[in-house]
């Protein structure tokens, strides 16, 4: 089937204007359109010549290469007669079909990620951190390009010979694909930032479509990694703590106690009852200090438990070191801590080193 002069099908010459063609268009679609008793054939040949003449592009290549130089499957890949037809008159005939128009759904810019150390104190105790955003958004309306006609793709022709011409296709520089062109302003924007109570580390804090506005995309998320920083006293596992305390030997055999500071800073009174402390398996590393530690346990004194607001915490194994008497004189045993009353006291139960498990 030969390919007809779309200047023919609207009876207009090659000198014709924009306003023409519409014209002309309007005036044989309403003739020929099938629902008020045209011709079909007619009908569809009116939409092919007027969606050649209608864009600057392909109304460039046809007048220069001729039916030659466009490419007829690109002609009728994204556009239906009936969205031709409709889009120009907007809707205004009670037609009994419907245009498959495309849906374009945007993507989403892949997520920002910025790491966040946070100490093990404010993890413990929880801290909200004004942060400060600064990003590009879209500012005034958008306009179509003009350089590719909204297309955000540009189409160059070149002759290789008689009769012989290439096609190439290339991401509109201008619009860089997207078709529209608009504005863009800086922003800053400050947010609260919630570090929960006992958060792991690893957790992720999300500022949903925080990042910079596209004219063809959805912003991208912005993601703090905590990365939770080392403690000089306490190390952690899970919603558990661990401390180290040397103690004498004689604490073996004796009542005790020792004052402890809690991450939140609070002082809570130790009492280890006479012969409680019991090790498994004790070996000596050497004439000092024990390979296999002593271990008690107690609860309610690890790190707080996400999602319960602080209420609940896990546990605190405390890791005793015997230090013999050859090892006394680097203590300053004089200098013991004075128990008073005001403390709250926590009792210890004995326990094993797997309780705790590994690192």
């Amino acid at each position: 089937m030969s390919k007809k002069n779309p200047y023919n099908v609207l009876n207009i010459n090659r000198n014709a204007s924009d306003d023409d063609i519409k014209k002309a268009f309007r005036k044989l679609a309403l003739k020929e359109h099938p629902d008020k008793g045209g011709d079909p054939d007619k009908f569809k040949d009116i939409q092919n010549a007027y969606e050649i003449l209608n864009d600057k592009e392909k109304k460039q290549m046809y007048d220069k290469f001729g039916h030659a130089g466009l490419d007829e499957n690109s002609i009728h890949r994204n556009t239906s007669h009936n969205d031709i037809f409709q889009s120009f008159f907007n809707n205004s005939f009670d037609m009994n079909f419907r245009s498959q128009s495309r849906q374009n759904t945007p993507s989403k810019d892949p997520p920002i990620r910025r790491d966040l150390p946070v100490s093990l104190k404010d993890i413990y105790k929880g801290k909200t951190i004004k942060l400060s955003i600064t990003r590009n958004i879209i500012k005034g309306d958008t306009s179509t390009c003009n350089e590719c006609n909204g297309k955000g793709m540009k189409v160059q022709i070149r002759q290789l010979g008689p009769g012989m011409i290439q096609q190439m296709q290339s991401t509109c520089q201008k619009c860089r694909g997207s078709g529209k062109i608009c504005s863009f302003a800086k922003e800053n924007k400050i947010v609260d930032l919630v570090i929960e109570k006992g958060a792991h580390n690893q957790s992720v804090v999300r500022f949903n479509e925080m990042g910079d506005q596209n004219i063809n995309s959805i912003p991208a998320d912005i993601l703090f990694i905590i990365n939770e920083q080392p403690h000089n006293s306490f190390k952690r596992k899970n919603n558990d703590l661990l401390i180290i305390k040397d103690i004498l030997l004689y604490h073996l055999f004796d009542d005790f106690e020792f004052v402890l500071q809690t991450l939140d800073d609070v002082y809570v009174k130790i009492k280890i009852p006479a012969n409680s402390i019991k090790s498994h398996n004790t070996k000596l590393q050497n004439k000092d200090f024990l390979i296999e530690p002593f271990v008690m346990c107690a609860d309610e004194l690890g790190m707080p438990i996400p999602n319960t607001g602080g209420l609940k915490h896990g546990k605190l194994f405390v890791i005793f070191n015997i230090l013999f008497p050859d090892n006394f004189d680097h203590l300053n045993i004089n200098n013991k801590n004075i128990i008073t009353d005001e403390y709250e006291t926590y009792s210890l139960y004995t326990t094993t080193i797997d309780k705790y498990g590994n690192n």
